[in-house]
């Protein structure tokens, strides 16, 4: 698949796809597995000296709605609580027995293998990063987020180092930065920083102080953390919370990927967290993402499901007639319009019910806030009829109407404007609205 070829961090790869880090990258043979999938990054399993995930939690996994027919393919929007954080292994000896083991086959394979871990002390980061790096492995990641050490307050006390681990370190911005710059100074192949998602409301200055910091890329996201509950029973999914990740991760991903990139840092991006079906991968190459990371959907269907995805993504590239990852990266981002912009450039509509089409379901008159629709029944058929002047365009009857019966015009601004207060007609507020067109 020529045209899946990309560069991420400056190195070849044979595809954007990447797989997260975990179980499924947590050995030799696991990796080798991978590697053979097809994928063109690999995220190593997190390696830490938290030694407690080393050992615990039993019975890691929860797949909540999850539909059996066609093996689950059929049925994406199944939520996933997972408890399985860590490596047994600690850092040094993951890179001197894992990474060591596996890098010069990710080689000759063309695949960017990632060594991911975390620390507490500046010195264990270090001398971790420098083990991954004289193992062989391409890139290292810097794991700002698992352990998901904010969740564990029961079981760290007061001064342990364990405190400073994951997404707890993660709220220390110069923190992090500090150990940036020093694992940076350390190592010579590229730096990778995840970020937790409990940093979405500053994350552009996150991201910032990491870049200056000296990392090359960050990962958006990991997992929530998240709970559901069993009402047949009363009782949460697993034990309580758990990190937890759904198809409904995407919008936030895709918001804060575009965000990112906006701000043109020159960081590289690599976009995870709600990534189901090929489609959700080009949405973020699409929204700027250098790289698309895979996690959830590979551990229920298996590593080979990179198969699926790459083969979706290839059709779709020689459908659309790009050549290349290059020519539909970023593609979205030059077409997001700002505030200030909507006025000028999203034009005003109305909501036209075509008689021809028409089921009289009722449908739209479900979905109408504005109370612009009513239903005309005659020897037992139903119409749906929109009043032109109460429409506010909104436009959400004609996307829930299964017969596809209900087109959207173009109209004067003047028009939308009354429609606006058609409750509201002797409001001196309409008269301003009017002026200000």
């Amino acid at each position: 698949m020529e045209r899946l070829k990309t560069t991420f961090l400056n190195v070849p790869v044979k595809n954007p796809l990447a797989l997260g880090a975990g179980p499924l990258s947590g050995t030799i043979d696991m990796i080798k597995r991978d590697i053979d999938a097809g994928y063109g990054i690999v995220m190593t399993k997190t390696a830490s000296m938290f030694e407690y995930f080393h050992r615990f939690p039993l019975a890691r996994y929860h797949l909540v709605d999850y539909e059996y027919a066609d093996r689950g393919r059929g049925y994406l929007d199944w939520v996933w609580f997972h408890n399985d954080h860590n490596s047994p292994l600690g850092p040094i000896e993951f890179a001197r027995e894992v990474v060591a083991g596996v890098s010069d086959y990710a080689k000759k394979n063309n695949c960017l293998l990632v060594g991911t871990f975390a620390a507490s002390t500046a010195d264990e980061w270090i001398n971790a990063a420098v083990e991954y790096e004289k193992a062989g492995a391409g890139a290292v990641e810097l794991n700002y987020c698992c352990p998901g050490v904010s969740a564990l307050s029961d079981i760290i006390r007061d001064g342990d180092a364990t405190a400073n681990y994951g997404d707890k370190l993660a709220e220390n911005p110069e923190a992090t930065s500090l150990i940036t710059s020093k694992v940076r100074a350390a190592i010579n192949i590229p730096i990778i920083c995840k970020i937790p998602p409990i940093l979405r409301s500053r994350i552009k200055d996150t991201v910032a102080s990491l870049k200056k910091a000296g990392a090359d890329a960050v990962e958006l996201y990991a997992n929530n953390h998240g709970m559901r509950v069993n009402i047949e029973t009363a009782q949460p999914v697993g034990w309580g919370c758990a990190a937890v990740n759904t198809s409904g991760h995407l919008v936030e991903t895709l918001h804060d990927v575009a965000q990112v990139s906006l701000e043109k840092t020159g960081i590289e991006i690599m976009a995870g967290r709600g990534m189901r079906k090929w489609s959700d991968a080009v949405e973020m190459l699409m929204a700027g993402a250098q790289a698309v990371e895979v996690c959830t959907a590979a551990y229920v269907y298996g590593p080979e499901y990179a198969k699926e995805l790459l083969e979706g993504m290839n059709a779709f590239m020689e459908r659309k007639g790009y050549r290349s990852i290059d020519d539909l990266r970023a593609k979205a981002l030059g077409k997001m319009l700002k505030s200030s912009e909507i006025k000028d450039r999203v034009k005003p509509l109305y909501a036209r019910v075509n008689p021809h089409r028409c089921v009289g379901c009722g449908r739209c008159y479900d979905s109408c806030v504005y109370n612009a629709v009513r239903m005309a029944y005659k020897n037992g058929t139903g119409m749906a009829k929109i009043s032109r002047e109460r429409c506010n365009g909104c436009a959400l009857c004609s996307q829930v109407c299964p017969a596809r019966a209900i087109d959207m015009e173009e109209r004067s601004l003047e028009e939308y404007v009354r429609s606006q207060y058609h409750a509201h007609p002797g409001s001196p507020e309409l008269a301003w609205a009017l002026k200000e067109i």
